[in-house]
């Protein structure tokens, strides 16, 4: 009978533990038994995909990311962050490579948080890329480029074996920081058939504002089969000058206790820090006197006086033609 009662305990703490591996899908707002899923639907081949998966630490300790792995080759995933605090949000960003697949495609993404209590969350990722409907290349990426700059990217959408296929609407955001044109390609035969396509270039706007972005790009057409063909626009704006690391993430913090690092601010030319808004307090950043210079290494004081979530903003002023920064110093004051 002791023997049974062994057998049946030690089936219990294996049960237990099986169900407790996987309370870190709750991170993504999901279910411990249910894999979280990521369907893109049906695509265009050689579409590039990408989506945001919200995770939130709902523990009150610390979490990090200790591995990420995926089971494909065509899809990437990866944290902007590698620790979270206790409620603290991050995204996890997943892309997924339209020209490495062809019909449907089932990836499982892995994402293990520890090191004290350890857990995988399971993101199933899915698509359906049509093979008729082909985007060449699969977004466009205009890559950095400085405020003012003009730059233009284009891509190609065509469809094989359907004489009638047409593109009879695009839209996009109202706030997309680019103007978009399309214009059709002359027809032309592959084995046979009639391949009908199209021309699609977005021109940054001057007035683009500072930043990374992201939009997709919506084309209407007349086919039940995909009545929608979707694409991304991606690229960054940057400006004269910037900071390193920002946001600032710090970790530990106790009331009490300073905490001092140091930020570098840059920029293409010498310049001068002319002043810092909302600075000052448990979060100081020091300014002193100095001629211009390319770069200026700066001291950043924390003495955290309220336990709770630490966001402060911090905006630096130079005399660069009224160009400022950011500084974002974050972090989690315990008592």
């Amino acid at each position: 009978m002791w023997k049974v009662c062994l057998v049946l305990g030690a089936s219990l703490v294996l049960v237990r533990s099986a169900a407790a591996d996987n309370w870190a899908n709750k991170m993504f707002g999901g279910q411990p038994n249910t894999p979280i899923v990521q369907d893109f639907g049906t695509v265009a081949r050689g579409a590039q995909l990408q989506a945001s998966l919200r995770m939130t630490n709902l523990y009150k300790v610390p979490l990090q990311i200790t591995k990420i792995h995926v089971s494909c080759g065509c899809v990437e995933a990866k944290s902007a962050i590698d620790i979270l605090q206790p409620n603290q949000t991050a995204d996890l960003l997943i892309k997924m490579d339209g020209t490495r697949f062809s019909g449907e495609k089932l990836v499982n993404v892995y994402v293990t948080f520890g090191p004290q209590f350890v857990s995988t969350a399971n993101i199933l990722v899915k698509a359906n890329a049509r093979q008729d409907v082909v985007l060449n290349p699969g977004e466009m990426d205009f890559g950095a480029v400085q405020r003012g700059q003009s730059a233009t990217r284009s891509l190609e959408v065509e469809c094989a074996g359907k004489k009638d296929w047409k593109v009879v609407e695009v839209t996009k955001s109202g706030k997309a920081p680019f103007e978009l044109k399309i214009e059709p390609l002359p027809v032309r035969q592959a084995n046979g058939f009639p391949v009908i396509g199209y021309r699609l270039s977005a021109t940054l706007r001057p007035d683009a504002p500072a930043g990374a972005f992201r939009e997709t790009i919506d084309l209407k057409t007349n086919d039940p089969q995909q009545s929608v063909v979707s694409f991304l626009v991606v690229g960054s704006v940057g400006t004269p000058v910037a900071v390193n690391p920002n946001p600032v993430q710090l970790v530990g913090l106790k009331i009490g206790t300073p905490v001092n690092t140091k930020v570098v601010v840059t920029a293409n030319q010498p310049f001068r820090i002319t002043g810092a808004q909302n600075n000052g307090g448990d979060v100081n950043l020091i300014i002193p006197e100095r001629p211009a210079m390319p770069t200026h290494l700066l001291d950043l004081q924390v003495n955290p006086q309220a336990p709770g979530s630490l966001n402060r903003e911090i905006i630096l002023q130079t005399d660069m033609q009224g160009e400022s920064v950011r500084v974002v110093v974050q972090g989690t004051v315990n008592p």
